[in-house]
């Protein structure tokens, strides 16, 4: 929201809804919780697919739009939407992701198959040498696990950099003991 607040285009995804009546739906991270917080945030509209403008003190600025994304094979191309979008021969500069790389599923709290499906998704997106990801996630070693995923790819196509803290938090904010990683990945293309 800030980016698209600054003048960016931006494409911003969640997974789809898992309960019934989804456009009411309670639950969290799904892309209609996702949707109603853009809406709430003073985009005039943001349903799936159109750009979504954001008017500040009258001028109309950045482009935000919000899509379905669902991990993986399985998920790929469920909106018809963002599929055309990315279809259309857009590309990336940037990729953000918060808290993205962690996983809690029914059965353990770390699925090996989640971060396949994520390195998978970000190979199908990230098409551009030189893009840059942004990764940033609190206190889950496991998550680390993902960028061992991302190094086992065919052609080796990203570079993982962590991010010094210092380099982030110059000014002191975070709190010492909130074991706060933030990475940037690098799409290099095939080697």
């Amino acid at each position: 929201l800030a980016l698209a607040r600054l003048g960016a285009k931006v494409t911003t995804t969640e997974a789809s809804c898992k309960e019934k009546g989804a456009e009411n739906c309670k639950c969290w991270g799904c892309v209609e919780q996702l949707r109603r917080g853009v809406q709430a945030e003073g985009c005039t509209t943001a349903t799936s697919g159109a750009h979504a403008e954001f008017d500040v003190n009258g001028e109309k600025v950045g482009q935000i739009v919000v899509a379905q994304l669902d991990w993986g094979e399985d998920g790929y191309g469920k909106d018809g939407a963002l599929m055309a979008h990315c279809d259309g021969g857009t590309e990336f500069d940037m990729v953000v992701m918060s808290e993205v790389v962690y996983n809690q599923s029914d059965d353990s709290l770390y699925d090996d198959e989640y971060h396949d499906n994520l390195a998978w998704t970000l190979s199908r997106f990230v098409s551009k040498p030189g893009t840059k990801i942004f990764n940033i996630f609190v206190d889950r070693p496991f998550s680390f696990m993902f960028f061992a995923k991302l190094g086992d790819l065919p052609g080796k196509p990203f570079e993982v950099k962590q991010i010094e803290e210092s380099d982030y938090d110059s000014a002191g904010f975070v709190d010492e003991d909130a074991k706060i990683h933030m990475h940037e990945i690098t799409f290099v293309g095939p080697r």
